[in-house]
């Protein structure tokens, strides 16, 4: 089985997957969660604007961007067959973004506490995050503890 890289998984829109492989120069290691978490809710903020534009323009409801966001070791890579070739990121920690951000409130952006603990160890001043509370989701023994983050200056 191939090596896993650390990088942030991100899920919104209903579980539509964004992946975000650390910028090139920047290591995989914890420290690019927090160089990329502002571009991840800055770009998932950025689509669901614009589809809301277009919504509106149709009389449809508007939607309520949800953002989850974890934090670890995935393989990443061309899965499927010489037809469909598809690139993707696999792993617990992709299942674990995609159930954070099936109980994030809409507005929010949710990120487990290995998120919190790689930003706060980067850039503590660039970020505010709200008590730690535990989530219940499938396929895990125990909660998983996360907390609501957002770029300071933006609440």
């Amino acid at each position: 089985m191939p090596k896993g890289r650390r990088l942030p998984a991100l899920f919104i829109f209903g579980s539509r997957m964004r992946k975000f492989p650390p910028r090139s120069g920047g290591g995989s290691g914890r420290g690019s969660a927090a160089g990329n978490i502002d571009r991840l809710a800055r770009d998932g903020k950025g689509h669901a604007d614009g589809a809301n534009n277009l919504r509106n323009r149709t009389g449809q409801q508007v939607l309520q961007l949800r953002i989850g966001i974890h934090w670890g070791e995935v393989v990443i890579g061309n899965v499927g067959t010489a037809e469909r070739l598809d690139w993707t990121a696999i792993g617990d920690v992709v299942n674990t973004a995609s159930r954070i951000e099936k109980n994030c409130p809409p507005g929010e952006i949710l990120v487990s506490t290995a998120v919190r603990d790689a930003i706060q160890a980067k850039r503590p001043d660039d970020f505010v995050f709200g008590e730690t509370f535990g989530i219940r989701v499938k396929g895990k023994r125990g909660e998983i503890q996360v907390c609501t983050a957002a770029q300071k200056g933006s609440q």
